[in-house]
Parts: C-alpha cells; structure tokens; sequence
C-alpha cells in the first residue's frame, strides 16, 4: 500500500486491481517514454488517481463530489486527477514520482519505473552509402603504387 502527500494530505494508494492498472497503463507508458520534464509529475498523477478511483473504500466526498454522485468510472478518475493536480505543489512533485515507483513495484512492474527511455542508437551505417573499403577495391591502387602493372 502506497502513501502519498499532496497538498499536505497523506492519500493512500491500495494495491491496484486489473481495473486501475488499465486506467493507469497510458501514464505508465507516459512515464518510462517522455523526456518531457512535467511528464513524469503527471504520469505520477494519473497512476496515483486510478489507484485511488479504483480503492474498495473510495471516498469521493474526498475529492469534490456528491456522496450520491452518479458520474461514471472515467469521469470519476477524471475528476480524481484533476482534484490532485490542483493540490499538489511544486515542492511535492517528488512525491508523487515515488510513490508511483512504489505502486509499480507493488505490481511487480519494476522494469516499467526506470524512467524514460535512451534514444535508440543509430545502427551500422547502410552498405548502399557507406564508402567501399573492402581490401578487393583498395587493391588495384595498391598495386599501382607499388608499380605493378
């Protein structure tokens, strides 16, 4: 179980079930393949708010709405997220990004919290642009130089 302190609260975040972790895959995806620096803050956020949209005991009077609000799964998550990232500060975005490290290790999704990506490196260089250095077509000026004919 994961804990997180937004906005000066401490939220908890349960051990996800199938649901909350299809909801959070785009921000985990988000999270290991973006460079972008604000990325990996809202990646945090989103796998953060599916855990806790998902939670058994979820209490949406703890994020803004009705007790006897009918709004369906994505529009809670939704509204969720967007109730997180107005408390979170600047100061705590830290905790956010360790939190989801510590959900996806929960998960047993270790591989997925190394954070993003190096660019891929270029590969050998084509043959078809590549110079010919080959031995047989540095021969002729070899034996040239050499002075034989």
């Amino acid at each position: 179980m994961a804990k997180v302190t937004l906005g000066g609260v401490e939220y908890t975040v349960p051990e996800m079930n199938f649901v909350a972790l299809e909801r959070a895959w785009p921000f985990i995806e988000m999270a290991t393949e973006s460079l972008h620096p604000m990325d990996g803050p809202r990646a945090a956020l989103g796998v953060i708010a599916a855990g806790i949209s998902e939670a058994e005991d979820f209490d949406r009077t703890k994020f803004g709405m009705a007790k006897d609000d009918d709004r369906k799964p994505d529009e809670i998550f939704e509204t969720v997220l967007a109730f997180l990232k107005r408390a979170m500060k600047a100061s705590e975005m830290g905790n956010g990004s360790d939190c989801m490290d510590q959900i996806l290790e929960e998960a047993g999704l270790e591989e997925a919290k190394k954070g993003p990506r190096p660019a891929p490196e270029e590969e050998h260089p084509s043959t078809e642009t590549a110079p010919d250095t080959s031995s047989s077509s540095l021969q002729p000026d070899v034996k040239e130089e050499a002075g034989t004919p």
